[in-house]
């Protein structure tokens, strides 16, 4: 609650998710006009820290390559697709190929 005179403000807010013993971070965000004094950086850490108290596994950024999440990572996973494309985007594509 604001002290009288004091405009509340929302400076950083983050949704995320619990999935057995991993948490995903779905949409961190803050007020860039307060970029300098590190908003969205220490509501995050808040978040690592209590991931880490309550023992998940893992904390899952999700897919994306912004900077703050590699100055946080320990290790990565690729994501590619994974065995052969279906039979009709197989027959398309050579299609493609021989006109």
């Amino acid at each position: 609650m604001a002290s009288r005179g004091v405009r509340a403000q929302l400076v950083a807010r983050h949704l995320g998710g619990r999935a057995g013993p991993s948490w995903y971070g779905w949409v961190p965000a803050y007020d860039r006009n307060l970029h300098k004094d590190a908003p969205g950086r220490l509501l995050l850490e808040a978040a690592l820290a209590e991931s880490h108290r309550l023992a998940h596994l893992e904390f899952d950024f999700l897919i994306g390559d912004e900077d703050y999440k590699w100055h946080y990572a320990t290790h990565n996973r690729e994501i590619g697709p994974l065995g052969q494309p279906p039979l009709a985007l197989r027959v398309q594509q050579e299609a493609k190929k021989r006109l």
